[in-house]
Parts: C-alpha cells; structure tokens; sequence
C-alpha cells in the first residue's frame, strides 16, 4: 500500500480530496496537513512514497516544502497540485518537482496519476537505484549545444524554429522541454513529440529562463568516460527514433501512436546519460567488463549495477510524467516479452534496436515468439526494407 501526503494550507481543498480518494482506501493510506512546517514534522516520524503539495502556501511554500523534500528524502515522488500561478512560479518548481497538476482536478486524473506512479515498482524495484533517479532534475546536455544554445538564446531575433531545432539534436534538453510541455500547466489537449514544436508552444521567453537563469539544462562532464561518446548515444537514439516510427507507420498506427513511437525511441536510452553523469566509475567498469567479457552491456548493468539503463530510464520518464506506452517502451526495449503480447511502441522500438545492432539482414536477435505473439514475425523483411530506403537523418556533426 502506498503512503501519500497531501499538503495545502486550504482545508476545503484536502476535505475534497479525502472525499475523492475514499473509494481507493484499500490502495492508498493518504495523510492531509495544512502546511509545510507540519509536513516536514509528519515526514520525520513516519514513511512516504509520494507527496503532494500547493505551491502558494504561508510560512512555507510548496517550492521551499519540495526542495526540503527532495534533499532529506530523495526517493519520494514529488508531485504539485495548484491553481492559477504565474509562468516564473510554476518554472521555479520544475527543479524539486517530478508532476504537476492544475485545481481544479477532477477524480480520474488524480487517480489515473497516482497509479502510474504506483506502478513505477514494476519497472525498477532496486531502493538504491530508485534513490538515485528520483534526485535527478535534469539529464546532461551535450557541452557544444549547450554552448550553441546559451549563444543563440542571447541573440535578441533568434527564431523559435533554431531553438527547437537545438533542442531536438541533445537527448537530455528534450527530455526536459518535453516533461515541462506535457506537464498540466499548459493545459494542451494533446500530448506533444516534438522538442522543436515544445519550444513554439512554451515560448522562447520560457526556454530562456529555464536555461539562463534557472538553469535548467546541465552540461554532460567534461571528462569522457572511456567506451561511452555522447555523440554515439544521440545519433542511435535519431536512428532508432526515426525507423521505430517508419515500422509503425507501416503497421498503420495513428497519430498518437506514431508520436509516442518516435519520443521513445528518441528516449530509450536515457538511462546511459543517467549512468554516465551520475555513477560514472561504476558505469565505466560495466563498459570495460561488457568488452573484455563480450557481453552485452545492458547484461553486466543489471548484475553489477542491480539495474539496467532501460529500468532506470523508463523510471525517470515515468516519474517525469510520460506517457506509459513511452515509459513501457523505454524500460523493456531490451526485452519486451516482460512488459506486452501485441503491437505497441515498445514492439517498433524493440525492432529498430535489433535491426541497427545487427549485420546485413539476418533476423537473428530477434524474440521470434514475441513477434509471433504480436501477429508481426512475418514483417521483419518489409520493415527493413522501409527503414533502408528512408535512412535517418543525422544530427550531430563533427
């Protein structure tokens, strides 16, 4: 059972969310305070996986409550439910929190969010590795784009469609635009794909906040580790981006399938950038161990590491707010028979993976039973042929 703490200093507000999640009462055991002082009292005295807070609070605001949170007890969820904030409030959360939510919110988005996060367990269950992703704020930045994009945010003319473009060549800058766009704040009907069309949305004024003055996007450590080129890891993410959503497209998915497919195929091994940035001497002895064994690197991560970059970036995502066939696809791209038996984005990212690390056409690698269970082990051939006559585009140059 989960334990969530709600704070907002308005008792009506907490009166209405004990009223909405009383019929989960044998899901959940949820605790209501009124402020941030008395949070942090109850948090000392008693376990809590996810807490909830009000951004505008007095004494202690739900900013100030949730850097608390995330310093003493970086493993919890943090999650925002407030009403109408400005722009530069809601941006300063975007540091401690993981979610948010806009007043008013009705039952089955509340509900909806919190068993997304609850199922967050099924993913990655090591408590150290948890620990880990739940302190992150921001994935690493290639260091030549954030210098490219800190010049061009200063040029006074600078279009949206160049940041975007920026943003759309550095995997961890579009992983933050993309959290921050599909966030409640904004309120869109539709979830957003593209970094380059998040940056239109959310406005050059916002991007430059986040990036000048608040920081927001961190630059990878100088100091390469050996084995591990940030430049290597974009371009396969471009490429398996790029053929994951080709394969779909032939299997006529829609549109939303379509976007969820190429963001997590763009995103499916963000957990490297987690590795590399935040562990890097373990990571660099799994690389070494990978090469001098012949193994599989996501192999030896799992033994040595107790987790694999796939668990850990599907975790991240997923506390991030993604969507869950993004999360799914993310998190079990190694080995989707874990996760699903028909066709989803996770079976199109799976497939782009198995192709670009194979050799010539030979379909060996690939989980011929799972293919089978998708109704798809007769399409390899066409889904190739596909990818090779529309080759992906590449990014990063020298």
């Amino acid at each position: 059972m989960k334990c969530i703490l709600f704070v907002d200093d308005e008792q009506r507000v907490l009166d209405g969310l004990r009223r909405m999640l009383y019929p989960l009462r044998n899901a959940y055991e949820t605790h209501y305070v009124t402020g941030g002082q008395e949070a942090l009292a109850l948090l000392d005295r008693q376990h809590f996986d996810i807490i909830v807070s009000d951004v505008r609070m007095p004494e202690m605001s739900g900013v100030e409550l949730l850097h608390e949170v995330r310093r003493r007890w970086p493993q919890m969820c943090r999650i925002v439910l407030s009403g109408q904030v400005d722009r530069e409030e809601v941006l300063r959360c975007v540091g401690p929190i993981h979610q948010y939510l806009a007043k008013p919110c009705d039952a089955g988005t509340l509900k909806a969010m919190l068993a997304r996060v609850s199922a967050l367990d099924r993913i990655l269950g090591n408590p150290q590795m948890v620990r880990m992703v739940a302190q992150i704020e921001t994935l690493p930045s290639l260091p030549s784009l954030h210098e490219e994009l800190l010049a061009q945010l200063r040029t006074p003319d600078v279009s949206a469609d160049l940041i975007g473009a920026t943003i759309a060549r550095d995997v961890g800058m579009s992983a933050k635009v993309l959290q921050l766009v599909n966030s409640a704040f904004f309120g869109l009907r539709r979830r957003v794909s593209s970094p380059a069309a998040a940056v239109k949305l959310i406005g050059l004024e916002t991007v430059r906040s986040l990036v000048v003055s608040m920081q927001v996007f961190s630059r990878f450590p100088e100091a390469a580790l050996a084995g591990f080129s940030y430049e290597v890891v974009m371009q396969h993410a471009v490429a398996v981006g790029t053929r994951a959503k080709q394969i779909a497209g032939f299997e006529k998915a829609d549109a939303k399938f379509l976007d969820d497919t190429f963001i997590a195929g763009l995103l499916h091994d963000v957990g490297k950038l987690v590795f590399a940035s935040r562990i890097p001497g373990p990571f660099r002895a799994v690389l070494q161990q990978a090469r001098d064994q012949q193994r599989p690197p996501v192999e030896v991560e799992a033994q040595t590491l107790g987790a694999s970059h796939a668990e850990v970036g599907g975790y991240l995502l997923g506390l991030w707010g993604f969507a869950f066939p993004v999360v799914d696809a993310v998190a079990f791209h190694h080995n989707p028979a874990a996760s699903s038996d028909s066709f989803s984005p996770l079976t199109a990212v799976y497939a782009a993976v198995q192709m670009l690390a194979q050799e010539g056409d030979q379909d060996a690698g690939f989980d011929a039973s799972y293919l089978e269970r998708c109704g798809v082990a007769g399409h390899l051939a066409r889904w190739r042929e596909i990818c090779q006559q529309q080759p992906a585009p590449e990014l990063i140059h020298a």
